[in-house]
């Protein structure tokens, strides 16, 4: 009989140990989470230009309707809602709301823009500065600017256009072996 005694007050000593010798205890704090990236659309329009650094032309301007302007001539347009339309009015590209950017058709992700307008790119990071400077991109290449119209706009849709316009055209791929006859033996 001792023994189940001393068993069964061992036992409801270590069943109050563990659940807090009896004592209510305060429950931990839950951990915050972290917060979400802010979203990139919809974007923002400024009247923008972009060109080389002391070019007094703009290699590319961005109006404050969407409209992207090229030597003159309306070469396509950008909604809100994060689509680049051709001039023609087909979609070529869109950003979405977590700033991934992809042509269309493609799953492939081009680019990744931050709300801030801060483009992620493989390794590089690509940003407007403040002076309307882009910097991040390559240092053997003159170094591009934006106008200081735009310079205290969201850069998201800037950046948009900018990598875009910068991206490589995409190339046929090259021709495959044809069939054509074997030569015939000279006789």
């Amino acid at each position: 009989m001792l023994t189940r005694t001393v068993l069964s007050a061992a036992f409801v000593s270590f069943a109050l140990a563990a659940c807090g010798g009896g004592h209510a205890e305060k429950p931990p704090e839950p951990v915050p989470n972290p917060p979400a990236a802010a979203p990139v659309l919809p974007l923002h329009f400024a009247e923008c230009s972009i060109g080389e650094e002391g070019s007094p032309a703009a290699a590319l301007t961005l109006h404050a309707d969407g409209k992207i302007e090229v030597g003159g001539k309306v070469v396509g347009s950008i909604t809100a809602e994060g689509k680049l339309l051709a001039a023609d009015g087909t979609e070529a590209a869109a950003i979405d709301n977590e700033g991934n950017v992809r042509a269309i058709g493609k799953d492939d992700v081009l680019a990744k823009i931050d709300a801030d307008g801060t483009l992620h790119a493989g390794d590089k990071t690509v940003r407007i500065e403040a002076d309307g400077k882009v910097s991040g991109t390559n240092p053997a290449a003159k170094p591009l600017m934006v106008s200081s119209t735009c310079t205290a706009e969201p850069h998201a849709a800037t950046m948009f256009v900018l990598v875009l316009a910068t991206m490589p055209a995409a190339t046929p791929p090259p021709p495959g072996p044809t069939s054509a006859p074997a030569p015939t033996p000279p006789k």
